[in-house]
């Protein structure tokens, strides 16, 4: 029974595991989502129910494939989305732009097509994987709904908030009206992305902000998230263990520091509980949590 491991295998923290599976002598392979189609294919047998993993190299798997019912647990540590095609350069679009007018198209037809047809293949690609995404029997660490539940910051906000989490007052969503008036009532504002991804940012409030809320929502929704000042903590939640660090970070987002300095330190046992609690409501096996200690000692999710 082989382990799957889900990312790069370039990656850290995939070299970690596969550091210490081939020490317990755990059979193990690399699937890099980025390389589905080229480096390792998928055949999928749905009366059967079961399906094949095909490598071409044999750095990725011992055995040149796997059956989806011999894959023992699979770590997902991160999904890549496959290489886009290449939009043509300026003397090709001219080139196309001539043939296209030559023959009565419009001329970005070609460019179009080529991104309609990119985003097309995305999507046949993240179909396929998902039959073996949903395959039952593998033990998933984590699971794809919980991979899409963290693909959705507000989502989980609203669970941690149920288990009794402390939640900064926040907006989600493209309605200017209300996300000027929530500006206007917060002294302190920062901006989140929805989907994260992105370090968060302050806000820079103005007397009259409708005009530029109305541009910035016109294009997408935003998180925007009263501002809480204090001590930086994360807490890696590994079943029912947690350890947690603390950050200390002159920025705003630690991740754009590159001198923070981490050390570990010890949270409230509460803490510590919910932790847990959010860890498997949101049905992951291991996640990491990031608070924000007030001054006034309350911890924020």
């Amino acid at each position: 029974m082989h382990v799957a491991l889900l990312g790069s295998e370039q990656d850290p923290q995939i070299q970690h595991i596969a550091k210490a599976l081939h020490q317990n002598n755990t059979p193990f392979y690399f699937a890099n989502t980025q390389h589905f189609g080229s480096t390792w294919k998928i055949s999928y047998d749905p009366d059967f129910d079961d399906g094949l993993i095909h490598f071409n190299s044999p750095s990725l798997c011992d055995q040149p494939r796997v059956t989806f019912s011999n894959t023992q647990a699979a770590y997902w540590h991160e999904y890549l989305p496959g290489i886009p095609l290449k939009v043509p350069s300026d003397n090709a679009k001219n080139d196309a732009s001539a043939d296209a007018q030559t023959q009565g198209d419009r001329p970005h037809d070609s460019e179009s097509t080529l991104l309609e047809n990119a985003g097309w293949v995305e999507q046949e690609r993240a179909s396929t994987l998902l039959c073996w995404f949903s395959y039952s029997d593998i033990k998933w660490v984590n699971s794809i709904d919980a991979v899409r539940s963290h693909q959705c910051k507000p989502y989980q906000s609203r669970i941690a908030g149920k288990l009794g989490a402390h939640i900064p007052y926040t907006f989600v969503g493209n309605a200017p009206e209300v996300a000027s008036q929530f500006c206007n009532n917060m002294r302190d504002v920062i901006y989140k992305p929805v989907r994260g991804g992105r370090t968060a940012q302050f806000v820079n409030k103005q007397p009259n902000m409708r005009p530029l809320l109305n541009a910035l929502l016109g294009e997408r929704p935003v998180t925007f998230q009263k501002y809480i000042a204090g001590v930086n903590v994360r807490s890696y939640v590994l079943g029912n263990d947690v350890l947690s660090v603390q950050i200390d970070s002159s920025e705003l987002d630690y991740r754009n520091d590159d001198n923070a300095s981490v050390s570990v330190t010890l949270v409230p046992r509460d803490v510590q509980q919910l932790a847990v609690k959010i860890c498997k409501a949101l049905g992951m096996h291991w996640c990491a949590i990031d608070w924000r200690k007030s001054a006034k000692e309350n911890t924020f999710f």
